[in-house]
């Protein structure tokens, strides 16, 4: 078993793992750029969002700043809109349904942890 199969199954798990030290830097530079960009840019927020996250349906709307540990492990639906200063640590699944709002500051740490987790 990997350890990014470990992470995703809840068992403890080496985060210094090669694997998974990639993907966090790679999300972390794509966070970086998100949030540096002009925020009329759509297209190439969509450029990163496709790349960062494990998916996303139509009309996504992320306020910068937001954060992420490794990003594909993040799953939007339709007609999402979070807010500033969200942060996802997404160590597991984190699937947001469609038609949702997430607030200012929210924290994806204690849903995650331990198990995929649906809102």
């Amino acid at each position: 078993m990997t350890e990014r199969e470990k992470m995703l199954a809840g068992q403890l798990y080496d985060c210094g793992d090669p694997e998974l030290l990639t993907q966090w830097h790679k999300a972390k530079n794509l966070v970086r750029s998100y949030n540096a960009l002009d925020s009329q840019d759509s297209e190439a927020k969509e450029k990163i969002l496709d790349e960062l996250l494990g998916g996303k349906g139509k009309n996504l709307w992320i306020t910068a700043p937001f954060f992420a540990d490794y990003g594909n492990n993040i799953y939007f639906g339709n007609n999402c809109e979070v807010n500033m200063n969200c942060t996802f640590l997404d160590d597991n699944v984190i699937r947001i349904g469609d038609n949702a709002t997430e607030t200012s500051e929210m924290f994806y740490l204690y849903f995650t942890v331990n198990s995929e987790t649906d809102i």
